[in-house]
């Protein structure tokens, strides 16, 4: 009889883990195999529309996923999911959607063979609905999410994730058999809100490095992921810190994802060092790391990194929630006062040794109760050790190596079918790349199988060194649902570039697109352009960018334009509007987009033909059709 098989469902990947909730993941699925598991591994794609909202190429490793599991999906989602909502919570489900419920139910009617299923986040619970009676039902919770919006009040903010009621985390902790905290202090909520036990599950992060007090202090350090947590908190620690840096003070050295969202250059006293591959190469750079943390929930993972690497810590009582930190170098209330206290240390070598015994303190009692948690909850799972028959044959990476290339004009595309979007990336050989197939099932029960493989066709494009004339149509993309590469939007540096991103314009062109419509005016001269048209909502929202290209009968054939503003009009008579399920509302508004001319136009009359707008992932054409003097 073989393993029991437990079906593990997340809205982020495990690999890469660069962030603290892929590490806690890894954590609990590490935990999970040495119950003796095997897992069937469900990535719905939450994280992917994410990155692709903020025009970043998602972080995922697929290969490495299909590695360590013994199945792997990829979840797309056929709408957007919001980020924001004009209530003071979202309802519980809103942020489960509807595909991933009828994927559970197909995997348990036709397939399962999983004797347990964990669903990471209340967020995702609906899905334990579809769970057959007899298979055990767990929510790894992550974080606590009720009344979480108040939290960003004092910053004026709007959060950008999930937040609910506690009416509403109680109904979807009430769905599982078995709900996991991350820390004590979440277990003791949430065991007092459902009025049973809950179990404690604190990822096991192993010594990597013993403590050592530093003699010095010429470095403190912070290393982050770019959620708005760690953006408040370290954007108000380095603008304070600067203010009073001298030479003779260390230096603030940032690194992570975190330093996407903040200035390359920061001035004095702070250094932004970007991604670090290794951490131990970061923590090997700093002598104390802070960790000034002034809004979050659940566990911070970046404290027990370093206390793992043996780095004495300075941090916001906020930081260390649901740890044993008993020193006041562990429960600063502000900012300020971690500052002043920051610069007695460096002064000061006996406050050194006792940050570090302190800190050392902090992690052994934390890696007791790692291993306390870890043994109840084994011995809670050991009635989900019963192995299920299953009619799903083993899934393996694709043998199927080829590549086509066609050129078409000067244009040379390339297509191969690849795991996922890290291996989406410049290529010696087939060029930049251009997009990947975007599969969902649409209606039939048994498109499951395939939409939901890891597998996605991916297009790269390069300049030929000759022009092939070819009445050829573009026959990979014609049609096609696609995501567009990230990078492809970018502002082209070289000549070069730029001509390959004008070109590549015409075969994105004819994939299918999200939305579509015709415009009612279009004016342009030698430095602008305006256009009026019907289009999705979503564009009028502050947080999208929006990207414009121009096709027209010109030698040239594409136009970019920068500068894009994008803003509502007040009449409504115009065109109609067609839109995909990938656009989530579906409400429409006339707007006019008004944008700058930096390439040079033809001097007799500009024909356009189509507008392409490339806004939060998606692609938008608006038809022209009509001589603009």
């Amino acid at each position: 009889m073989g393993k029991p098989v437990i079906l593990v469902i997340a809205p982020m990947p495990v690999f890469p883990c660069s962030a603290g909730n892929r590490r806690r993941l890894l954590s609990t699925c590490d935990f999970l195999r040495d119950c003796g598991f095997e897992i069937d591994f469900v990535y719905l794609a939450h994280e992917d529309q994410i990155y692709r909202r903020f025009a970043q190429t998602p972080p995922t490793d697929q290969k490495k996923m299909q590695e360590y599991f013994r199945r792997v999906w990829f979840l797309e989602l056929k709408h957007p999911i919001r980020l924001n909502t004009g209530a003071s919570a979202f309802e519980l489900d809103d942020w489960c959607p509807e595909e991933l419920n009828d994927f559970v139910r197909w995997y348990f009617e036709d397939h399962g063979a999983a004797s347990a299923v964990l669903v990471n986040y209340v967020f995702l619970s609906a899905c334990l609905l579809q769970v057959p009676a007899g298979v055990l039902r767990i929510i790894d919770t992550h974080d606590k999410f009720s009344e979480r919006r108040n939290q960003y009040l004092p910053f004026r903010l709007a959060p950008n994730f999930f937040y609910t009621s506690p009416a509403a985390e109680k109904e979807g902790l009430s769905r599982a058999d078995i709900v996991i905290a991350i820390q004590p202090t979440e277990q003791k909520y949430f065991s007092h809100l459902i009025g049973r036990e809950v179990s404690l599950l604190m990822p096991n992060i192993p010594v990597v490095q013993n403590f050592v007090s530093p003699t010095k202090v010429r470095a403190i350090g912070f290393m982050g992921h770019g959620n708005d947590a760690n953006l408040v908190s370290i954007s108000q620690f380095a603008s304070a810190w600067q203010q009073v840096w001298q030479p003779s003070m260390p230096v603030l050295l940032i690194a992570g994802e975190i330093c996407k969202s903040m200035p390359s250059e920061m001035g004095p006293g702070v250094k932004i060092l970007g991604y670090v591959e290794k951490l131990s190469d970061f923590f090997n750079e700093v002598d104390i790391v802070i960790a000034p943390m002034l809004m979050g929930t659940g566990l911070k993972l970046k404290v027990i990194e370093a206390l793992a690497h043996g780095k004495p810590l300075v941090g916001t009582s906020v930081a260390f929630e649901g740890l044993e930190a008993q020193s006041p170098d562990h429960n600063f209330r502000s900012i300020h006062d971690m500052i002043s206290r920051i610069q007695g240390l460096a002064a000061t070598p006996k406050y050194l040794v006792e940050l570090t015994a302190a800190s050392k303190f902090v992690f052994e009692a934390y890696s007791q109760n790692v291993d306390l948690g870890a043994k109840r909850l084994s011995d809670k799972l050991s009635c989900a050790h019963v192995s299920r028959s299953s009619n799903l044959p083993p899934l393996f990476p694709s043998t199927d190596t080829r590549s086509s290339s066609h050129q078409i004009g000067p244009l040379v595309l390339t297509s191969a079918m690849t795991l996922g979007l890290s291996e989406v990336a410049d290529h010696a050989i087939y060029g930049k790349p251009l997009a990947t197939e975007f599969l969902v099932s649409r209606t039939d029960h048994h498109e499951w199988q395939t939409c939901s493989a890891p597998e996605r066709r991916s297009w790269w494009v390069r300049l030929g060194t000759n022009s092939v004339e070819s009445r050829e149509e573009l026959w990979s993309l014609a049609g096609k649902r696609i995501n567009i590469a990230p990078s492809f939007t970018d502002r082209p540096m070289t000549d070069e570039a730029k001509k390959l991103q004008m070109l590549a314009m015409k075969v994105l062109s004819t994939a299918e697109p999200d939305w579509s419509t015709a415009a009612i005016f279009v004016a342009a001269d030698s430095d602008n352009i305006t256009i009026t048209f019907q289009a999705p909502s979503f564009l009028l929202h502050q947080a999208t960018r929006s990207y414009a290209f121009i096709l027209h009968d010109g030698p040239d054939g594409t136009v970019r334009l920068e500068g894009v503003a994008i803003s509502p009009l007040s009449f409504l008579k115009l065109p109609p509007l067609t839109m995909t399920s990938r656009c989530g509302d579906t409400s429409s508004l006339p707007m006019v987009l008004r944008a700058v001319v930096t390439q040079h136009l033809p001097t007799t009359s500009f024909a356009p033909t189509k507008l392409l707008l490339i806004s939060n992932g998606l692609c938008g054409h608006v038809e022209l059709n009509q001589t603009v003097q």
